[in-house]
């Protein structure tokens, strides 16, 4: 590609020298310039098939597509006017232009709340989200060191503290907590967290109590929630009922953890660093390794609960066994003090009683 651009260059520079030099103008130079830029094309497109294409993007603001999207709008707006116009033209028997005017206004109506809807604006972010807009993280990375940090745990907790540092570190909250829930779905227990302890769970009252509205609130989830503004019993509970654990863990996010249909723990986030909203692309990444760390959790405890089957069963074995065993030897015990008032003098059966 280089050599095609670099001889177009050099063969302009040459035959417009030649123009400055003579003070005139050789037709015979468009013949060479023609020459020229076509062997330059060939080696262009032979660049272009041979190796990799050039990889560009372009970014456009929300701005720019919102007013795109407008103009669009607009534009379809006046050719509906203009398409109403030809139909009044070619059509006689429609002679009410006022019915039409108004079956036009309600299919506008219907139109705007359509486009207004909070699911078609979720889709639409989305959309602009993953295909115009530049990624602000290097998912790549992200996702090959979560990998790398959780291919070898088997521990509950550890997996936890892995993922709330991961998530610290990555979005710049300084507070990340990961709360546990049980099978039967009714209380939390410390998974792992960037500022609490599990000493210092212990001696919190809403997570060992009240954490059970927590749960049934969390349970239809599937998105980041924003306790900023909301209203809800759990929520004020949270934020009045329990001041002093709020304020050191600085809540402002709950996120389920969901893993085959159900709920196995809850993950806290506080105030980013600066104190801004979580933006759209940052709530699908922390949905994303919400889901991730939910199905690995998932899959220690099924882990775990296999391991405990299988120490139950060793046990079970060790247990049979030793009953086995102690049968053999009461049943010797047995024979030995029913013979013991006729052999007792016996030095034979003393010593083998003995034994």
């Amino acid at each position: 590609m280089f050599l095609g651009i670099g001889g177009i260059f050099a063969i302009r520079l040459f035959t417009d020298s030649q123009v400055v030099l003579f003070s005139g103008v050789d037709t015979g130079l468009y013949v060479v310039d023609l020459g020229a830029l076509l062997i330059a094309d060939i080696l262009i497109f032979r660049s272009l098939f041979r190796g990799k294409p050039l990889d560009s993007g372009i970014q456009l603001s929300h701005q720019f597509l919102y007013t795109s999207f407008t103009i669009l709008i607009v534009g379809t707006y006046f050719i509906s006017l203009g398409v109403v116009a030809w139909i009044l033209l070619h059509f006689e028997w429609i002679k009410n232009i006022n019915l039409i005017v108004f079956l036009i206004f309600i299919t506008v109506i219907v139109l705007a709340a359509f486009l207004l809807s909070d699911r078609l604006r979720t889709k639409r972010k989305r959309f602009i989200s993953r295909h115009f807009k530049r990624p602000q993280y290097d998912y790549q990375k992200i996702w090959g060191d979560f990998t790398q940090r959780t291919a070898s745990v088997t521990k509950t907790n550890e997996l936890c503290s892995i993922i709330v540092k991961m998530v610290s570190d990555t979005l710049q909250i300084l507070s990340v907590s990961i709360w546990l829930v049980d099978e039967k779905q009714e209380q939390l227990s410390f998974g792992g967290s960037t500022v609490f302890t599990a000493a210092q769970f212990e001696e919190m009252d809403y997570f060992r109590q009240g954490g059970l509205k927590l749960i049934r609130a969390m349970s239809t989830q599937n998105m980041p929630v924003d306790l900023k503004g909301r209203e809800d019993d759990w929520v004020s509970d949270l934020a009045h009922t329990y001041p002093s654990e709020t304020k050191e863990s600085q809540i402002r996010y709950c996120v389920p953890l969901n893993a085959a249909g159900q709920l196995i723990g809850i993950m806290t986030l506080s105030e980013k660093v600066f104190y801004e909203s979580l933006t759209f692309e940052e709530s699908e990444l922390i949905k994303t390794i919400s889901d991730q760390a939910a199905a690995s959790l998932l899959s220690l405890r099924l882990s775990e609960r296999l391991r405990q089957t299988k120490e139950l069963e060793a046990f079970q074995t060790m247990s049979a066994f030793f009953m086995h065993d102690l049968k053999n030897l009461a049943s010797k015990l047995s024979l030995v003090t029913q013979n013991l008032p006729q052999y007792m003098d016996n030095p034979d059966f003393q010593a083998d009683a003995l034994k």
